[in-house]
């Protein structure tokens, strides 16, 4: 982070080129998704958004040091910050998950002005309470049922915010090209990235069903060395692909070849 000109702080914002064709990788199989089976004869409804995935930096850490202290600076800055950010930039909150939130917006210049937005009134905040947020943004097809949304879009902003820096922005190159210097906002070039974090997992779950125990252990030794802090519970928590049985069915490949335990 840096000190603009005119006293304000400003996010990081990265560019990300991502590396790996999404629509491939193991978690958005068609098969897969929930909404599949129970929409065979149904006529899909999808629509092109821009989503913000937002996530709070040691969540867990700041709730087991003073749990009180932490929800009040949380209920104080989505009153104050995030809630008014959103509504100013015409965007819809879908989904709040405890330590992070998922919004979509129709237009991606909304999305990125919210975003740093946010971002500035936390660094400007006298006293935010511990509380640091990490933005992803992607432009990308969603699938919409009921009032959540869905698909490879969404998957990708969550993607993103895991590489935000605390109180930075991280969006897809898409993004960047979208908004272009319309909004007299500066990038800088992440380069290219490949997040292969969630698909080793599921691999080393179908390792542990087929009874595979030492491949599933190399694979998920692998994914460690890459992102030593991954947390497997977390990360399904947070994708809106996995349905309650699939989750369960990955949690017991990783069980049977010995892996919860050190997720």
């Amino acid at each position: 982070m840096h000190r603009a000109e005119n006293g304000s702080s400003d996010p990081t914002l990265l560019r990300i080129d991502l590396r790996e064709p999404f629509l491939h990788s193991q978690l958005d199989r068609p098969d897969d998704l929930p909404y599949q089976s129970s929409m065979d004869n149904e006529r899909v409804s999808r629509r092109l958004s821009a989503i913000l995935a937002a996530d709070i930096v040691g969540y867990s850490r700041l709730m087991a040091e003073d749990e009180s202290a932490t929800l009040n600076a949380l209920n104080r800055h989505r009153r104050e910050v995030f809630d008014p950010c959103v509504s100013r930039h015409n965007g819809r909150i879908v989904k709040l998950m405890g330590d992070g939130a998922l919004v979509e917006f129709l237009s991606v210049s909304n999305a990125v002005q919210c975003a740093t937005e946010i971002q500035r009134s936390m660094a400007d905040m006298d006293d935010a309470g511990g509380i640091s947020l990490r933005i992803g943004v992607n432009l990308g097809d969603v699938i919409l049922q009921d009032d959540d949304i869905f698909g490879d879009g969404v998957n990708v902003a969550s993607r993103l915010e895991q590489l935000a820096q605390p109180g930075g922005v991280c969006v897809s190159s898409v993004v960047q090209e979208s908004v272009g210097g319309r909004l007299g906002i500066t990038f800088q070039d992440g380069g290219q990235v490949s997040v292969k974090n969630i698909d080793r997992a599921w691999l080393a779950s179908a390792l542990g069903h087929l009874g595979e125990v030492e491949e599933a252990r190399q694979v998920w030794q692998e994914m460690l060395e890459i992102n030593p802090t991954f947390d497997i519970r977390t990360r399904l928590a947070r994708l809106t692909l996995t349905d309650p049985a699939h989750e369960r069915l990955i949690l017991q490949g990783l069980e049977k070849a010995g892996l919860l335990a050190d997720s």
